[in-house]
């Protein structure tokens, strides 16, 4: 099976890899979202290493990932909290995007890297299949 990827940034991100169970040990409290960010890969398309650093660096400007968690009180407001949140709520496994460098990193119990953000940084929800479809509809 080939590896999705997700370009952003002129850099190739790897989608992240959530089975739909929250293996973290993190529960979000109030607003706060628990988001496994999708991986930079450690070699370039012209297969290159990139260094831990370079890597590390990366990852950090992720502006994608999976919900892992929602908090109960996140998507009840609007960004200014003054209003009721109106639209459709993103929900766990769903792959979103959001602010670059939005949230703190937390490493789970299980020993993975999570960040852990506000519902306001959330930008959008991204529907892999829908994207995909349009890239092979462009290229023809």
């Amino acid at each position: 099976m080939q590896t999705k990827r997700i370009v952003a940034s002129d850099f190739a991100y790897e989608v992240a890899d959530f089975d739909g169970t929250n293996t973290s040990g993190l529960n979000p409290l109030a607003d706060t979202v628990i988001v496994m960010c999708d991986v930079a890969p450690d070699k370039t398309a012209g297969n290159l290493f990139i260094t831990a650093d370079t890597q590390l660096r990366q990852q950090m400007m992720a502006e994608t990932g999976v919900i892992v968690a929602i908090g109960e009180g996140a998507f009840k407001w609007l960004s200014d909290r003054t209003r009721p949140w109106i639209g459709r709520v993103p929900e766990v496994g769903e792959h979103i995007a959001f602010e670059r460098y939005a949230g703190r990193e937390q490493t789970g119990l299980d020993g993975k890297q999570y960040r852990v953000m506000t519902d306001r940084v959330i930008a959008a929800t991204i529907d892999r299949d829908q994207m995909k479809s349009a890239k092979k509809g462009a290229g023809k």
